[in-house]
């Protein structure tokens, strides 16, 4: 967790663009909340460093990914971890429905971060068990159809309702639908993840206490992922939305993403994968 001394400290994520190398360098900036021209006082600029940048905070889960294999390596396990970066969204769909919605479109063969990862994913698993070239193969039963047709049999067996995965639009239901446009020209260089779950949480996607009820149908779509380009005007992401303050909502995603004039270095979305320790 940041560390904001019991919210007396206010810490915000900013950029500088390298004129050389035409990229962006990340930076925290820690500065008590009560600061201003008049009330001065000393501030902590985090450049590339311990905590910092997002190679040196992946640290820690591959460190503790590593322990567990060990685990269960003494324990004469055959056991593999992947390692995935949750710097950012992994999916472009967030919120319950959605998220299967985003489930539905890997497996009818788009390509996406989702897609890599759950590639990545399926033939670890399936090379756990002595699988020859599971990759390609993961690759090509999304190509053929044939893990759609498994999901659907899967859903079948269970009674669910199939209909679901004929008509993907029958998991978009809300009554207010509504784009987060961007307020300048540049390059998404950061989204942040825990501002696009609060957002979800305040439509009532997530609960606060176990007495809150769910929203299925509740939660956004992003339109634009690292590196993209995005103009003043341009959608940055999809809400829908059946309840909470739409303009809080609003204000919430619109500040988990950060627009700078150069893109970043491409992120990740696979970490490390750990099977020898």
């Amino acid at each position: 967790a940041v560390q904001n001394d019991f919210g007396n400290v206010e810490v915000s994520l900013g950029h500088f663009e390298d004129s050389e190398t035409e990229k962006a360098l990340t930076y925290k900036l820690y500065k008590p909340v009560d600061v201003s021209k008049t009330n001065k006082a000393p501030a902590v600029l985090l450049l590339h460093g311990y905590q910092n940048d997002h190679e040196t905070n992946s640290a820690f889960a591959i460190e503790l990914a590593r322990r567990m294999v060990a685990i269960g390596k003494k324990m004469d396990k055959n056991i593999t971890a992947v390692v995935t970066n949750m710097d950012y969204p992994l999916d472009n769909y967030i919120g319950n429905s959605l998220e299967i919605l985003g489930a539905l479109k890997v497996l009818k063969g788009e390509i996406n971060n989702l897609y890599e990862v759950s590639i990545t994913l399926s033939s670890v698993l399936l090379e756990s068990m002595g699988v020859k070239n599971a990759k390609e193969k993961c690759i090509e039963v999304i190509k053929n159809g044939q893990a759609l047709e498994k999901f659907r049999q899967m859903i079948a067996y269970q009674g669910g309702d199939v209909s679901y995965i004929d008509d993907d639009s029958n998991l978009i239901n809300a009554k207010i639908v509504l784009e987060v446009v961007s307020n300048e020209d540049g390059y998404v260089v950061d989204i942040d993840p825990i501002k696009i779950a609060h957002s979800v949480q305040m439509m009532g996607g997530g609960r606060l206490k176990t007495t809150d009820s769910i929203d299925l149908y509740c939660g956004l779509k992003i339109n634009k992922n690292i590196n993209n380009t995005i103009n003043k005007g341009e959608s940055l992401a999809t809400l829908y939305i059946n309840n909470g303050d739409i303009d809080q909502i609003y204000a919430c995603v619109l500040d988990a993403f950060k627009i700078a004039k150069a893109p970043i270095q491409e992120p990740k979305m696979i970490l490390k994968i750990i099977n020898n320790i």
